[in-house]
């Protein structure tokens, strides 16, 4: 049987992959690695064999989506922003490890410069669909391409773990596939991409509610250093 908890119960934070100095958040920033890490441990492990992740991977990150009912991490998001008219680009840990040279060229045969990479898609196993009725993988993305409209992103980017239809959830969405079934991390990955023109709402009336309602509320820890500062000034 489904619960019936009322979204104003949720929180969406977006937080900084990198803490900034005299964050004022400093508890829950350390939470949310600590529990990313664990979790991503764990996954990693059993797909490749990797023992642990390395901290670069949430350090680089220019965003960190997080949705809190209380004090419990239901679901982590992380998105990169990448730029094909810088070189450096090209060149980038994440972007070699996840995207041949056909997938850029693609993107640049489109004239899509500015991205935004969606990463380490997290769901509590406390908070999986059986609880609420709906998919919080389906609003976190869902509340991914909206950044990627409120930012001007020219498009989104990610494989997507076909195992757990990871790829179904994406072309749920308007993403496209570039290149089906590449291998990342011993699993196969649909490589797929996002316009914001091609961004489709979901089909469903409960996460289309969830997606509406933390977005309307959502609350920016984002360059909360650099306001104290110019306020100081």
């Amino acid at each position: 049987m489904n619960e019936q908890v009322p979204l104003n119960r949720f929180k969406y934070f977006l937080m900084p992959g990198k803490c900034p100095h005299n964050f004022q958040h400093l508890d829950l920033y350390n939470q949310v690695y600590g529990y990313w890490k664990n979790f991503w441990d764990n996954v990693l492990t059993s797909l490749d064999g990797t023992s642990h992740i390395r901290s670069d991977e949430f350090l680089r990150q220019d965003i960190v989506p997080v949705i809190f009912y209380g004090n419990e991490i239901v679901a982590i998001h992380l998105y990169t922003f990448f730029d094909l008219r810088w070189t450096a680009t090209f060149d980038h840990t994440y972007i070699c490890n996840n995207f041949p040279k056909t997938f850029t060229e693609e993107l640049e045969e489109r004239r899509l410069k500015r991205l935004m990479s969606l990463e380490y898609l997290t769901v509590s196993s406390e908070w999986r669909k059986h609880r609420l009725g709906f998919s919080w993988a389906h609003v976190l993305l869902g509340l991914g391409l909206n950044l990627l409209r409120e930012y001007n992103i020219d498009a989104g980017i990610a494989p997507t773990r076909n195992d757990v239809k990871m790829n179904e959830l994406a072309y749920l969405f308007g993403f496209e596939c570039l290149i089906p079934k590449a291998i990342v991390h011993n699993v196969e990955c649909d490589l797929v991409v996002c316009e914001p023109r091609n961004i489709k709402s979901h089909p469903e009336q409960k996460v289309r509610e969830a997606i509406d309602w933390l977005w309307e509320n959502r609350v920016s820890l984002l360059n909360e250093d650099r306001q104290k500062q110019s306020k100081a000034a």
